[in-house]
């Protein structure tokens, strides 16, 4: 630690020490110097890269002035459309050198990418060129199935995609023959907005886990001009999403949820907003921390009312307009009574507050115990512990311990009251946190003990801030009165 911020050639160096489980984690993936294989690069092809889709070889072979070239493959998706990327062959090095000038110039709009290509590559990319196969359009129908999503779940895995960054013109049959290789089960959901228009994002159901392999790797690549983002999602975010098709035997839907309520909207204020319909029952939902989340959910009587319900979609409910959502039963379950069925929600567990705990939130990182308690005006305190991080640095946050009821209701009125400039958020405990607190507390002081009981016993140190060019041999140099076991 002697040498900490001692120059190594023009650099300062930061030394610090480590523990053994840092320095594992830290060299796990390193490789070693008899490990490191040198790239090999081809002395004739380049990769373009970022090319417009309608691209063509007279286009690409115009954008490369004064280059001779031998061959332009377009690389294509096995759906069978440009992927946005070419390889070139030219005749010799100096074509070669020319065509690697042209790097980020512009074609078409767009700058292009120019890059050397690995032997390794340059087979395998080629061969993907070739095996492109064709896409019979019928059989992209057939890829969509006609059965209700909800039957397909039964029969097959729960494998979701979520694709984001869609072109609003795509349909469901290209976004289908985007991923042309994927087994889909049902059909391709496009998300709208509020607007009711295509919002850029889908998602739908695979069949098993090497569909989802596959349709990952079509991340980031290009649907009509426009680069999809393709990530695993989850049931419940699809079943947000799918609209029925059709009805299942007699099956009506009575379900809708209300969304961006005023947080001081009552049951009363939304079958007044409904006048029209026969309301069942009405939830609103809170947040994390029980305060009013702006959503409600609603049962009505008959399906014809959920209809007369959405003509009521961004209509005003006092200041504010209400977005008004057909929904199913499954997510009114989920969301209401946190995913347990009727029959077994008598077993949910609800959340309790402690009558003695509020957490302050946001605070300066300078803030002391005096200062907590300046802030709470006329509050009896008896404790106020500052929560740190992994670092034992302030955190923002404090939990207050108050001598009685009266002081809670006069500390959750300082709530959103500026302190320091800043607005601080004050709020109840909920009974579940304090067990987890003085979990990760116990964890922390055995952690601590541990690395205090030998402190001897820790060898490990780490070092920032080094030149890139740096060697073994000189940082063994800069700890040149130092015993180094290993490289």
């Amino acid at each position: 630690m002697a040498h900490n911020k001692e120059h190594l050639r023009e650099r300062f160096v930061i030394v610090e020490e480590i523990y053994e489980a840092q320095y594992r984690r830290e060299i796990k993936g390193a490789i070693q110097p008899n490990q490191m294989k040198l790239k090999t690069y081809s002395d004739s092809h380049l990769r373009l890269s970022n090319l417009p889709l309608i691209s063509s070889e007279l286009d690409i072979q115009t954008f490369l002035k004064d280059c001779k070239i031998k061959e332009v493959r377009i690389l294509k998706t096995k759906a069978g459309k440009p992927n946005g990327e070419a390889v070139v062959e030219f005749e010799s090095d100096d074509d070669l050198v020319r065509g690697m000038i042209c790097n980020n110039s512009s074609l078409r709009g767009r700058f292009i990418s120019v890059d050397k290509v690995e032997n390794c590559e340059v087979e395998p990319m080629v061969e993907t060129e070739r095996k492109v196969p064709t896409v019979n359009p019928d059989d992209i129908k057939k890829k969509v199935s006609n059965t209700h999503p909800e039957i397909e779940v039964a029969k097959t895995g729960t494998f979701y995609i979520k694709l984001r960054g869609l072109p609003w013109k795509a349909t469901e049959d290209e976004i289908a023959e985007f991923l042309d290789d994927c087994d889909i089960v049902g059909n391709v959901v496009i998300i709208n907005n509020e607007a009711g228009k295509p919002s850029g994002d889908a998602v739908l159901q695979l069949l098993n886990k090497i569909d989802l392999e596959r349709a990952l790797q079509y991340d980031r690549k290009y649907l009509l001009d426009r680069c999809v983002i393709v990530e695993e999602t989850d049931k419940d975010n699809y079943n947000k999403h799918i609209r029925k098709l059709d009805k299942q035997n007699t099956e009506e839907n009575t379900f809708i949820r209300l969304r961006g309520l005023v947080w001081s909207a009552t049951e009363e204020d939304i079958k007044t907003f409904l006048h029209d319909c026969n309301v069942k029952e009405v939830v609103l939902t809170t947040n994390d921390r029980g305060k009013p989340s702006g959503d409600a959910f609603v049962h009505l009587d008959k399906e014809g009312d959920v209809q007369k319900a959405m003509a009521h979609n961004r209509e005003y409910l006092r200041e504010r307009f209400v977005i008004v959502e057909e929904i199913y039963k499954a997510q009114y379950i989920r969301e209401t009574q946190g995913g347990f069925e009727p029959s077994t929600a008598k077993d949910n567990i609800t959340k309790s507050y402690s009558d003695c705990l509020v957490r302050l939130g946001n605070l300066p990182l300078t803030s002391s115990e005096s200062d907590i308690q300046s802030f709470l005006i006329d509050v009896l305190v008896k404790k106020i512990t500052v929560s740190r991080n992994d670092s034992g640095k302030p955190s923002g946050e404090a939990i207050v311990e108050i001598e009685s009821n009266d002081d809670l209701v006069r500390c959750l009125i300082c709530n959103n009251s500026s302190f320091e400039g800043r607005i601080i958020s004050v709020d109840k405990v909920v009974t579940s946190e304090l067990a987890v607190k003085q979990k990760e507390k116990t964890i922390s002081t055995h952690k601590q003990e541990v690395d205090n009981k030998d402190p001897g016993s820790n060898r490990y140190i780490k070092l920032k801030g080094l030149p890139w060019k740096v060697t073994e041999d000189e940082i063994e140099e800069l700890l040149i009165d130092c015993e180094i076991v290993g490289n």
